[in-house]
């Protein structure tokens, strides 16, 4: 088999109908997930990267794949916080009214 050919059936391979670029969003994803569980309650200083991958159920070799150290992934806990926030507040300002009384009922 060609390289040329290698390339394409890599590219194309999927485990369980879930292609190498959707496992690896859903990966990254996880110890995203995981950073906001741990660090909202254990903390940031406490919370090592093996709790965070066990919490995952990732490998340390996958969280260094995605992140270069536990303040890369800090950051993206951070911008994935301000995104669901921007969301909800823009869901509300959507729903809201002249009345303020329904207003207030939104939230």
């Amino acid at each position: 088999m060609s390289d040329q050919n290698k390339d394409k059936n890599t590219s194309r391979r999927g485990y369980a109908g879930i292609s190498s670029e959707q496992r690896d969003e859903m990966r990254r994803a996880a110890l995203i997930d995981s950073g906001i569980a741990n660090f909202g309650t254990a903390g940031y200083s406490t919370t090592t990267i093996e709790v965070l991958c066990k919490a995952a159920k990732v490998s340390t070799r996958d969280f260094y794949r995605y992140f270069a150290s536990m303040e890369d992934l800090l950051l993206a806990v951070y911008d994935q916080i301000i995104a669901m926030t921007m969301e909800s507040v823009v869901a509300k300002v959507t729903l809201a009214t002249d009345d303020p009384t329904e207003s207030a009922r939104v939230g």
